[in-house]
C-alpha cells in the first residue's frame, strides 16, 4: 500500500529547463564570457594618444573611409571619455552574463539585467554618431558597420523574446 504522506502532498516539483532555453542560456554565457575577456584588458589599459594615431594610420591602408570615421571619432573625445566607454563594455558583458545565471535560477528580474547589459552596446554605438555625425552612417565605410549593429540588434532582441518566453513558460508550469 502505497500512502503518500501529508508533506508529499504539499512538494512542488521545481521548474526545469527546456532545450531552447538551454541552448540560448549557454550560448549567451560563452558570448558575455568572451566579451568580458575581450573588453577588460581594453578597459585596464589606456593606449597613449599617439599609440591610437598610429594604429588609425594603419587602418588607413587597409580601408580609409573606416579610418577617417576613426579618427573623427577619437578626435573628438576626450581621454577619461573613452576610458568610459571601455568600462561600459565591461559593465555591459557582466550585466548579460549576471543576467542569464540569474535566469537560470528563474530569477524573473536576471531578464531585465539581461537585457540592459545587451541594449548597453548600442547606446554606445548611436552615441558615437552623433559625435562624429549622424551623416556617416550613410557612408560606404560605415554601411556595413550600421549593418552589422542593426543584426546584432536582432538577434539579441530575439534572445531576450526567447529568454523572456521559455523563462516565463517554465515558472507558470511548475
Amino acid at each position: 500500500m502505497n500512502a503518500m504522506s501529508d508533506s508529499d502532498a504539499f512538494k512542488i516539483e521545481p521548474p526545469k529547463h527546456g532545450d531552447v532555453f538551454k541552448i540560448i542560456a549557454i550560448l549567451s554565457l560563452c558570448w558575455s564570457g568572451l566579451m568580458f575577456l575581450g573588453a577588460l584588458p581594453g578597459a585596464l589599459s589606456n593606449p597613449s594618444a599617439n599609440e591610437t594615431r598610429e594604429a588609425i594610420a594603419q587602418m588607413q591602408q587597409l580601408n580609409p573611409k573606416w579610418a577617417e570615421w576613426l579618427y573623427m571619432y577619437n578626435e573628438a573625445q576626450s581621454p577619461a571619455f573613452k576610458n568610459l566607454y571601455a568600462w561600459i563594455n565591461v559593465l555591459s558583458a557582466g550585466l548579460s552574463f549576471t543576467g542569464v545565471l540569474l535566469l537560470w535560477r528563474f530569477r524573473i528580474y536576471g531578464l531585465w539585467i539581461y537585457t540592459a547589459g545587451e541594449l548597453l552596446p548600442y547606446t554606445l554605438f548611436l552615441n558615437s554618431h552623433l559625435i562624429t555625425g549622424l551623416q556617416t552612417i550613410g557612408d560606404s565605410g560605415n554601411g556595413a558597420l550600421f549593418f552589422a549593429m542593426l543584426s546584432m540588434l536582432v538577434c539579441d532582441s530575439i534572445f531576450v523574446f526567447l529568454f523572456r518566453k521559455h523563462v516565463l513558460a517554465a515558472i507558470h508550469n511548475s
